[in-house]
Order: structure tokens, then C-alpha cells, then sequence
């Protein structure tokens, strides 16, 4: 590999790099419940995203000028690669890589709020607020021991409406759309949308 490669390699590599560490500190942000003080960081978050770009876009035009057009490749496929990456998908396995993490640091929590839950005999089912400033509606932290969360809603059975009736849980969801995240050991990420109805 010639060094004018390397040199192209390395530094779209490290600013590749800087733009999904940004884009991951957002996605923890985004992972908690709204707040003045989060909201400013997400904001200067998101600034420094565009900054970064911006900070590219320039320095492509300045090696240009110079006729270093090894570095203006390097400076120019940065944010050609993260932007391609997100069309792919890829922003939701970092919102979603940071649900999972602020799940593992306080999972023993979790699991000893599931264990205070009387034991019936039928699968367990309980709700707590996850992060309210993600959708309109919310995100909401799951545990269902059925595992019917991970179904479309018209796909639950009598059974899971019944117990989601006891807990409060179906007057969030009833006639909304959800998307369930999977955090293992039942327990879901489940983000409600009630711009559009979704048949029971």
C-alpha cells in the first residue's frame, strides 16, 4: 500500500470514527428521559455534527486549492461514509447499542422491581417510563414474561390484553403502533406511535 493510500485510509478511518462517536453520545442522550439539560446537550451535540462536516467540506476545498488531492479524498469520503452507512441502517444499531448499554448498567435494578412482583402464575407484565422525549408519546421499558411484546399488536393473544389491561399498560397502547427493541431476559424497549392506528 502506497504511503498517499495509507494516508487516505488512515484519516477516513479516524474521521469516519469521530462522526459515530458523536452520533453515539446522542444516542445515549436519547436513551434517557427528556430534560432541559439533555435537550441543551443533544443540541450541542447535533452542532458539533454539522460543525464536523462543515469543518470537511472546507478542508476539502482548501487542499484542493493546493492540489493535495490525497488529502482532499480523505477529508471527502468521511462524511460520504457516515452518511452512507446511516442510509444502510446503521444509526439504528447505535440508538439501539445505547439502549442496551444503559440497560446492562442498571439490569440488576430492573430485575429486582420484576422480582417484587407477586407471582400468580401467569406471566408477569410491567411498564416504567424509559425516555419521554423520544417520540411524542414515549418510550416505555418492558418486561413481559410472554414475550408478546415483540408481536405486532393485532398478533397478541386475549390473554396478554388482559393482563396488559391490569397494569395500565394497553390504555398507552391501544389503537397505537409500537416498535419493541429486544434487551434479552424479557425485558423490551418499546416506543409507541399514535399518529397512525394500529387494529387490535
Amino acid at each position: 500500500m502506497s504511503p498517499s493510500l495509507r494516508h487516505i485510509v488512515a484519516k477516513t478511518i479516524g474521521t469516519t470514527a469521530a462522526f459515530f462517536f458523536v452520533h453515539f453520545a446522542y444516542a445515549l442522550l436519547r436513551a434517557r428521559d427528556e430534560t432541559v439539560g439533555m435537550l441543551v446537550l443533544k443540541i450541542v451535540l447535533i452542532f458539533f455534527l454539522l460543525a464536523g462536516f462543515a469543518f470537511c467540506l472546507v478542508q476539502v476545498a482548501r487542499h484542493l486549492g493546493r492540489r493535495r488531492w490525497a488529502n482532499a479524498i480523505s477529508w471527502l469520503l468521511s462524511p460520504i461514509i457516515y452518511v452512507a452507512l446511516l442510509w444502510l441502517g446503521v444509526g439504528v444499531y447505535v440508538f439501539q447499542s445505547a439502549d442496551r448499554l444503559r440497560f446492562a448498567l442498571s439490569k440488576e435494578t430492573y430485575l429486582s422491581q420484576v422480582n417484587a412482583v407477586q407471582v400468580t402464575g401467569e406471566p408477569r407484565f410491567t411498564f416504567s417510563s424509559w425516555a419521554t422525549g423520544r417520540t411524542p408519546w414515549g418510550a416505555y421499558l418492558v418486561f413481559d414474561e410472554s414475550d408478546e411484546s415483540a408481536l405486532a399488536v393485532r398478533e397478541r393473544s386475549a390473554d396478554w390484553w388482559k393482563r396488559s389491561d391490569l397494569s395500565g399498560w394497553s390504555l398507552r397502547v391501544r389503537n397505537c403502533e409500537t416498535r419493541s427493541i429486544d434487551l434479552g431476559s424479557h425485558f423490551y424497549v418499546v416506543e409507541v406511535n399514535c399518529t397512525r392506528e394500529a387494529s387490535r
